[in-house]
């Protein structure tokens, strides 16, 4: 399931259904690629950015798997948090750090949204090989060529009453969350 929601990361982005801009987004005025600093994420442990109070309170399970650079985008590492396959499905989490992707990649996929988080370029946006009600994806431009995604999925869609909507709500959460402790450990 894991390596499922990665490579819909890593192939790359696809349609979103018609939705309202969340609050805090720019809605239909273009997001320009701009950042209130630089923060480099090649170096980045992903596993790093997220704690058990943060994914208890998105309803994320805490089983943590790595999943490291692969061929289909050798600049990014991930990490995905979900509950253990046969348990009860929650909603999962995956945070990647990308080192090869701009926030211009995620922004000409078809149906992205442009955003801001935590004050940094961001766009909302679905993997290509999955049902948009299922995912959201934000990707949040850090540095120059390089880009944090913040994906939460019910890729089962095992879940009742989960929407697009309410799948990118819940990302937002999570993307401010993390970024609230990138910047805090970046300085």
């Amino acid at each position: 399931m894991v390596l499922a929601l990665l490579a819909l990361v890593v192939v790359g982005c696809g349609s979103v259904p018609s939705a309202k801009p969340h609050s805090g987004s720019a809605g239909a005025t273009p997001v320009q690629a701009s950042r209130p600093r630089e923060v480099r994420v090649d170096q980045l442990d992903p596993c790093t950015l997220a704690n058990r109070d943060a994914l208890a309170q998105l309803g994320v399970g805490d089983q943590q798997r790595r999943i490291d650079a692969n061929a289909a985008n050798p600049g990014q590492v991930a990490c995905a948090w979900s509950n253990p396959l046969g348990d009860p499905q929650t909603i999962a989490l995956t945070i990647a750090t990308v080192s090869n992707r701009p926030i211009s990649y995620y922004l000409r996929s078809v149906g992205a949204r442009p955003t801001r988080i935590a004050g940094f370029a961001a766009a909302d946006t679905v993997g290509t090989f999955n049902d948009p009600e299922h995912e959201c994806i934000v990707a949040i431009d850090v540095a120059e060529g390089q880009s944090l995604l913040v994906m939460v999925s019910n890729d089962l869609g095992d879940l009742p009453g989960v929407s697009h909507a309410m799948l990118c709500e819940k990302a937002h959460v999570a993307a401010e969350d993390v970024m609230r402790r990138l910047l805090a450990r970046t300085g």
